[in-house]
């Protein structure tokens, strides 16, 4: 503002009880030696951020998931809008095992959920999500009958497969477990385990005996 040559300046600037909204007022500028002057502002009041909080986005179903090969999440509840209202991030949880299929959940493993205020909405909270591992798909091995001493190693059973899962592991009687298949020469009964080992993705299967009973060679024929 201009008066005898010099300049003064004024700040204006809405009422702090204003609600959220769009505005428009008048300022006119008048007084003793001043030409009186009049202009338009505009401003926009916003509303203050909401805390985004686990009662507005309920997440649920955080256990309970176990490994299919494809990415998976928790249920995310309330009456929020993702990724307007709000986002989500996942990260492996330190000490723990895990990986994520294009920045989501997949191996067996416990995840932190992390949500977070957007537009509206501010601050973030967190949760542990975890998928669990999966039980093997597999054939059992079977036990071979008909069995007769040859003088040479004979495979004592027919070797099982795993579809999903660890690998299969035999043993003969008391020996150590190995992925060979047992074999005995001498004419007598054998018991024979089988087990599969656990990895990242898959539950391991306890040591079970092939067959109902001991796999037997018998004899051989003694011509006269």
């Amino acid at each position: 503002v201009e008066k005898n040559n010099s300049t003064a300046t004024f700040t204006v600037q809405p009422k702090t009880e204003l609600s959220a909204g769009v505005y428009s007022a008048t300022v006119k500028v008048s007084g003793s030696g001043v030409t009186e002057q009049s202009f338009t502002v505009k401003f926009t009041v916003t509303a203050p951020l909401t805390a985004i909080t686990d009662t507005l986005v309920p997440v649920s179903d955080l256990t309970g998931k176990t490994y299919n090969e494809s990415a998976q999440e928790p249920t995310f509840g309330g009456g929020l809008t993702r990724d307007t209202d709000y986002e989500v991030s996942y990260a492996v949880k330190s000490g723990s095992a895990g990986a994520l299929d294009g920045g989501k959940p997949k191996d067996a493993g416990t995840y932190v959920v992390t949500v977070t205020g957007k537009g509206s909405y501010k601050d973030s909270f967190t949760k542990d999500f975890t998928i669990n591992k999966a039980d093997p798909t597999y054939t059992a091995p079977t036990a071979k009958t008909g069995l007769t001493y040859t003088g040479s190693a004979i495979e004592l059973i027919t070797a099982g497969s795993v579809t999903k899962g660890g690998q299969m592991q035999y043993k003969l009687d008391s020996g150590s477990y190995s992925a060979a298949i047992p074999t005995a020469t001498n004419a007598g009964g054998y018991t024979v385990y089988y087990q599969i080992t656990e990895n990242d993705n898959y539950n391991a299967v306890a040591e079970t005996q092939v067959g109902r009973s001991t796999i037997n060679i018998a004899q051989a024929n003694q011509d006269a």
